[in-house]
């Protein structure tokens, strides 16, 4: 499961991100954004959108599956989905990538190639 968190003593507007496989970047990844997103899963301990209104800055320190590096990403909050939003939806916020991180949005596309067409669901469709 994806695990958000806030550093230690950092700007309120920083989250560590890390995501551990593939299936859990697949149903995170927001390829329909320009420059490409990531919806981050709100939690009852880690409520973001308490933290986090539409057009909030972000920086993301992004850890994806099969790596131990910490990549910073910039964004914005393009997407809110409250608790108990209808049909079930997963809570949390969307990040849209400020600009095309080639190394982030290489590796995004390297993990997940053969899956982008894939009809399985994810967090936002």
């Amino acid at each position: 499961m994806m695990q958000v968190t806030k550093p230690p003593g950092g700007r309120a507007s920083t989250l560590l991100v890390n995501i551990p496989d593939v299936q859990d970047l697949y149903m995170s990844y927001m390829s329909f954004l320009k420059n490409g997103g990531l919806f981050l899963v709100t939690t009852k301990t880690l409520n973001l959108g308490e933290d986090f209104q539409l057009g909030s800055e972000v920086l993301l320190f992004l850890t994806l599956p099969n790596s131990q590096e910490r990549m910073p990403v910039a964004g914005e909050v393009v997407w809110f989905t409250p608790f108990g939003a209808d049909g079930g939806r997963v809570p949390g916020i969307g990040i849209q990538f400020h600009e095309k991180n080639d190394a982030a949005h290489n590796k995004i596309q390297g993990l997940l190639a053969g899956q982008d067409k894939s009809t399985n669901p994810n967090y936002t469709m």
